[in-house]
């Protein structure tokens, strides 16, 4: 029981963080799309 626990913070956390680089990915697009402008 805990070690499913454990097991489902942990995808969880990787997929916020997975999440977190993407949109920052995207906004970083962008903006770079913005400056070639």
């Amino acid at each position: 029981m805990i070690f499913k626990r454990f097991i489902n913070f942990f995808a969880r956390s990787i997929f916020s963080s997975f999440n977190f680089v993407l949109k920052n990915n995207l906004n970083y697009l962008k903006l770079t799309l913005i400056v070639a402008e």
